[in-house]
């Protein structure tokens, strides 16, 4: 007989939202003009306005537009 621990998934670890200096370390560190050049041109999901000079992302959004990006592979070039 084994005993199985319940651990919570990861995804309920990860906060609703993220704010734009960990958005883009979770990029590539791209930079803040690409993030905002991405959002003006359609190309990454708009940010939520939380205050005055404070705006972030809303983590399901960023793990859609990820999961329709396309892969990468190394034998096309």
């Amino acid at each position: 007989m084994t005993l199985e621990t319940k651990q919570p998934a990861v995804d309920a670890l990860r906060p609703p939202l993220v704010r734009a200096i960990q958005l883009r370390k979770e990029l590539g560190n791209i930079g803040n003009t690409t993030l905002r050049r991405w959002v003006r041109e359609g190309n990454f999901p708009k940010p939520i306005k939380l205050g005055a000079n404070c705006v972030a992302w809303r983590r399901d959004e960023v793990d859609a537009w990820l999961a329709s990006r396309p892969r990468y592979d190394a034998m096309e070039g």
